[in-house]
C-alpha cells in the first residue's frame, strides 16, 4: 500500500504547484478574483509557450525582425507574469500583459501589410478586438474602454497612412501571404469564440452568486423574523426614516397595538420619552447626544452606540417602570440603516414602589407648601399691623 502513496503525493504536490502558479500565490476567498487571476496567468503561459513556435515560423520565412519581436514578446510576458505575482494587482498585471501583446500585434501588422491593397482591414485587427474583450473580462468596462480608445487611435493612424499611399512593408513571401492571413483570421476567430464562452461563464457565475446572496438574504430574513417572533422581549425596529418595520408579538402583548396598526408609521406614543420620540429615535438621529436628553436614566452606553436605560414611561399602562435598550443597525459599509429597541417591563411592585414614592413626595411637597403659605400669611398680618402702628404714631406726633 505504501508503494501507491508516493505517486499520489507527487500528483497532489504538482496540483498544488500548478494552482499556486495560476493564482500567483494569492490566497483569497473571493472566487471571482481567483478566477480572473487564473485566466490572466493562463494567458501568460499560452503566450510564453507559443512565442518560440511563432518565432521559428517567422525565422523560417525570413522575417527576422518579426522573429526577434516574437522572442522578445515571450520574454516580456515572463516579466509580466512575475510582475503580477509580485504586485498581486489584476489591473497592473492586466494592463502590462495587454500592452505587450498590443505592441507585438502592431509590429506584426505593420510588417505584414497593415492594410491590404484592396483596403480590407488586416486580420490582426480581430486579435486587437479580442484584446479589448480580454481587458473587459479581466479588469472591467472602464479599462476595456481605455484600450478601445487606443485601438481607435491606432486605426486612425493606419487609415491616414493608407490614404496617404504609404507603402507598408510586407516581410512575408507572396506565396505564403494568403495562407498566413487566413491562419491569423482563424486564430482571431477562435480567440473570440473562447472569450464568448468565458463571458457566458462569467454571466452564469454572476447569476449564481446573486442567487446565493439572495438565498442567504432570505434565510437571514427568515431567521430574524423567527427570532423576533419567538423572543419574549418586546422588540421593535425602525428604518432610517423612523418608520416601524418590525413589531414582534411580545411588543403587541405589552402595548395592545397590532402590527398592522403600527407598521410603516412612527413609534407608538407610549414608548416616547420626550419630543424627540423613543430611545431608538434618539439613537437614530443623535447617537452622541442621547445622554443630554436622558442622562439621569442611563445605565450604560457602549462605544458601539448601544444605550441601556431605566425609567418610567408615563404612557405605558398609566406609568410603568421599564428597562430599555437601543442601538443603531448598520450595513457592511458602516452606514446607519435603522435602529432596534427592546422594552422590558420591570415587576409591578417595583413600579408601584416608584409611584408610591412619587406620590408621598408630592404630598410632602404640598404639605410644605401649605405650611409656608400659613407662615407667609402670619408674617403679612404682622407687617400690616406694624404699618398701622407706625402710621398712628406719626399722626400723634403731628398733632399740636
Amino acid at each position: 500500500m505504501e508503494g501507491f502513496g508516493w505517486p499520489a503525493r507527487a500528483t497532489m504536490n504538482l496540483d498544488a504547484l500548478f494552482n499556486n502558479l495560476l493564482t500567483s500565490g494569492i490566497g483569497l476567498s473571493n472566487s471571482e478574483t481567483l478566477r480572473k487571476l487564473r485566466i490572466l496567468n493562463t494567458f501568460h503561459l499560452v503566450v510564453i509557450m507559443t512565442a518560440p513556435l511563432l518565432g521559428l515560423f517567422y525565422f523560417y520565412v525570413g522575417a527576422l525582425i518579426l522573429y526577434y519581436v516574437t522572442i522578445l514578446t515571450g520574454s516580456l510576458m515572463i516579466s509580466s507574469f512575475i510582475v503580477l505575482r509580485k504586485t498581486k494587482s489584476l489591473v497592473l498585471g492586466g494592463h502590462y500583459a495587454i500592452s505587450i501583446l498590443w505592441i507585438f500585434l502592431f509590429l506584426v501588422s505593420w510588417n505584414t501589410g497593415a492594410i491590404t491593397f484592396e483596403g480590407v482591414i488586416h486580420p490582426t485587427w480581430i486579435l486587437n478586438g479580442s484584446l479589448i474583450l480580454f481587458a473587459v473580462l479581466i479588469m472591467g468596462y472602464f479599462h476595456g474602454s481605455l484600450w478601445t480608445m487606443v485601438m481607435f487611435v491606432q486605426a486612425g493612424l493606419i487609415v491616414y497612412l493608407y490614404q496617404s499611399r504609404f507603402q507598408f512593408p510586407n516581410l512575408l513571401p507572396m506565396e505564403m501571404a494568403a495562407l498566413y492571413h487566413l491562419g491569423t483570421f482563424m486564430v482571431g476567430f477562435l480567440v473570440l469564440v473562447l472569450l464568448a464562452f468565458l463571458f457566458e461563464r462569467e454571466r452564469e457565475d454572476a447569476l449564481l452568486r446573486e442567487e446565493i446572496k439572495a438565498q442567504a438574504l432570505r434565510e437571514s430574513r427568515k431567521y430574524m423574523d423567527d427570532l423576533l417572533a419567538r423572543s419574549p422581549v418586546p422588540t421593535f425596529i425602525l428604518d432610517r426614516n423612523h418608520r416601524v418595520v418590525e413589531w414582534n408579538p411580545a411588543c403587541q402583548e405589552l402595548t395592545g397595538v397590532l402590527p398592522g396598526e403600527i407598521l410603516g408609521k412612527g413609534v407608538w406614543d407610549g414608548f416616547k420619552i420626550g419630543q424627540k420620540g423613543s430611545l431608538a429615535d434618539l439613537v437614530l438621529d443623535e447617537p452622541g447626544a442621547v445622554e443630554e436628553h436622558v442622562q439621569e436614566a442611563i445605565l450604560s452606553h457602549s462605544e458601539s452606540g448601544w444605550v441601556e436605560m431605566d425609567m418610567v414611561l408615563p404612557g405605558l399602562k398609566e406609568g410603568r417602570r421599564v428597562r430599555m435598550s437601543a442601538g443603531a443597525l448598520t450595513d457592511e459599509t458602516g452606514a446607519v440603516r435603522g435602529a432596534i429597541q427592546t422594552v422590558t417591563e420591570l415587576p409591578l411592585r417595583a413600579s408601584g414602589g416608584i409611584l408610591k414614592d412619587m406620590t408621598s413626595r408630592l404630598k410632602k411637597s404640598e404639605a410644605e407648601a401649605a405650611e409656608t403659605k400659613e407662615k407667609l400669611k402670619s408674617v403679612t398680618e404682622e407687617y400690616n399691623l406694624l404699618k398701622k402702628n407706625i402710621a398712628a404714631f406719626i399722626r400723634k406726633k403731628e398733632e399740636p
